[in-house]
């Protein structure tokens, strides 16, 4: 409860401190509007760009495992299907004799 009131005071003060900052800026409030909506333009960019290679970053990651993972399973089978093969050629066949 009391986090709730130091919440709501420091959200009050903030929005207070950009309507007397906008009030007592040097130039036009239309003026000043528009710098503000300029870097938030700017940071929203950087931010799409930042979020955009993190995930090609998490997408190629992804890919190689993948990838990895597919070859390991290819080798598996690999082996497994040569192991068979080899004891097959062999004759270490496991069967029973009559």
């Amino acid at each position: 409860m009391n986090t709730d009131k130091i919440f709501i005071g420091v959200m009050a003060g903030l929005a207070a401190g950009i309507v007397i900052g906008i009030l007592v800026a040097p130039e036009k409030g239309s003026v000043t509007i528009k710098k503000i909506t300029g870097k938030a333009i700017d940071y929203a960019d950087e931010l799409k760009e930042i979020l955009t290679d993190g995930v090609k970053t998490i997408t190629d990651k992804v890919e190689n495992i993948t990838d990895n993972a597919n070859n390991l399973i290819e080798q598996s089978l690999f082996k497994k299907d040569n192991t068979v093969y080899t004891e097959r050629n062999n004759g270490n066949h496991n069967h029973q004799n009559n």
